[in-house]
């Protein structure tokens, strides 16, 4: 606390502050991953590669050891 009572503001030591990390992630996990594109996992694995997202992307599958 300073004189006046209000506490000094803390230094970013993170690299993404603020929404920055919501809107530019440096990786995502995909819950329900599928191998297959009719399905709602698939799609959004499909989605992020012809994107060309840069970051990690992390399949969950309750069953799949590898996708």
């Amino acid at each position: 606390m300073t004189a006046t009572g209000i506490a000094p503001a803390l230094p970013a030591t993170r690299p993404f502050t603020g929404l920055q990390a919501l809107f530019a992630p440096q990786s995502i996990a995909v819950i329900g991953a599928s191998e297959e594109m009719s399905r709602a996992g698939g799609r959004a694995l499909g989605i992020l590669k012809m994107v060309g997202f840069g970051g990690r992307i992390h399949p969950v599958h309750p069953t799949l050891a590898t996708i």
